[in-house]
């Protein structure tokens, strides 16, 4: 008894520690993500490096605008960007019958951030009324579409609430968010629908109307330096193109290509849409669309795929061994295992190596590894290891969309 009592005290205390350990590991996380959370804005300030950032005028914030004072550096940075990469948001606007006050909408919002739904964070709903958006191509991310598409949607909003801060509330959030807080302070009034508001979307609409009237006339002054640009030509296809079937005919820089037209989500192109190319790169595709979409065609049904064993390329005999049972355990014929070992009958001796795998197949062993980090197509590949081509990837891997962590077979120098 004194022995089961001791083995039951035992196995508590282990339990004990595991759960004290999970308990500590569970606090741990949550208190690492509270703190990666502790900042003012409806997008992450870490997504932006401003330290070497140097503003031609300090921005002094209020001091009912405290919590953003540790980010000043930051606000003056995004309202360079905005009058000056982002210029063309505030000439749509100034076109538009609409409070030039919400042309900072996108400041608050993403910090002129085009990943996901682009700098005006629109939703599928919104944006799908009058973007296009499906597998790959989403226009919420073009910049000019976007707006265009956020002027229409405000205008709405300003006939329904009136005011640039509900207007703002319902922007940032939902109208059916801005319709639970009038029905709870029972009024259409600002001043009493505040304190029924989320916090960090108070200080952000704040924040806004702070800096539409105290950064009005700031431009972005520090010297730019005139770079010459290769013109962009806009280009159409007559079929859908993948950048992996490109690159295997030219060597592109596709960067440049999605900089160019981020509303290209998923690195193709597709039929008869309208993209910026640099003239030798889209006249090139049109000169050779015929062998460039005969090598898709095959590159997609991996017609280039070589069969790449997945057994033991060879076996070593042993004593007790009999061809019969060598041919059964990998999963081949004896009649194949005479042909290519050139064995005249079935007699085999100890010690003996045999071939398990037809002449021409390649052996999974043979062959070096490639592990997948960032890359999602194959053409990303070819950046780190220029001496491949695609058509060398597709030899021993089928076509398809990368995962982190995939191992490919590849093929070295």
């Amino acid at each position: 008894m004194l022995i089961g009592f001791h083995s039951s005290i035992k196995t508590f205390t282990l339990y004990g520690k595991r759960i004290y350990f999970l308990f500590l590991l569970l606090f741990f996380n949550v208190n690492v993500f509270a703190a990666q959370e502790q900042h003012p804005f409806l997008f992450n300030p870490l997504d932006f490096n401003v330290s070497n950032y140097e503003s031609d005028q300090e921005l002094i914030l209020p001091n009912e605008l405290g919590m953003f004072k540790d980010y000043s550096n930051l606000l003056d940075f995004l309202i360079d960007k905005k009058h000056g990469e982002f210029s063309v948001v505030d000439s749509i606007m100034n076109s538009s019958a609409i409070d030039q006050k919400l042309s900072y909408l996108p400041l608050i919002i993403s910090g002129y951030k085009r990943r996901n739904k682009g700098i005006w964070n629109l939703n599928y709903i919104t944006g799908s009324s009058n973007l296009q958006i499906n597998h790959y191509i989403d226009e919420r991310l073009d910049v000019k579409k976007s707006t265009i598409c956020a002027i229409a949607y405000l205008k709405f909003l300003k006939k329904k609430y009136k005011s640039n801060n509900w207007v703002m509330l319902a922007f940032l959030t939902s109208p059916s968010y801005v319709s639970n807080v009038l029905n709870s302070s029972n009024s259409n009034k600002w001043e009493e629908g505040e304190k029924y508001i989320d916090e960090k979307y108070l200080n952000n609409i704040r924040l806004l109307n702070w800096i539409s009237i105290s950064a009005r006339d700031k431009s972005n002054k520090r010297a730019k330096i005139n770079v010459k640009t290769p013109k962009k030509y806009l280009y159409t296809f007559s079929c859908n193109l993948f950048f992996d079937a490109l690159s295997q005919f030219k060597k592109i820089d596709f960067e440049e290509v999605l900089n160019d037209n981020p509303v290209l989500i998923n690195q193709f192109i597709p039929k008869e849409y309208p993209i910026h190319l640099k003239k030798r790169i889209g006249n090139f595709i049109e000169n050779n669309l015929k062998e460039i979409v005969s090598f898709q065609d095959s590159m997609i049904g991996n017609l280039y795929f070589k069969k790449v064993s997945r057994d033991r390329s060879f076996h070593v005999v042993v004593q007790g061994d009999v061809l019969g049972q060598i041919a059964i355990d990998n999963h081949v014929t004896v009649k194949d295992l005479m042909k290519w070992n050139n064995l005249k009958n079935t007699t085999i001796y100890q010690g003996q190596k045999l071939v398990l795998v037809e002449k021409g197949i390649i052996s999974k062993e043979t062959l070096p590894m490639y592990k997948i980090s960032d890359e999602r197509f194959f053409w990303e590949i070819l950046k780190k290891k220029n001496y491949l081509t695609i058509k060398d990837l597709c030899n021993y891997n089928t076509y398809q969309e990368l995962k982190p962590q995939q191992l490919l077979i590849i093929k070295e120098k």
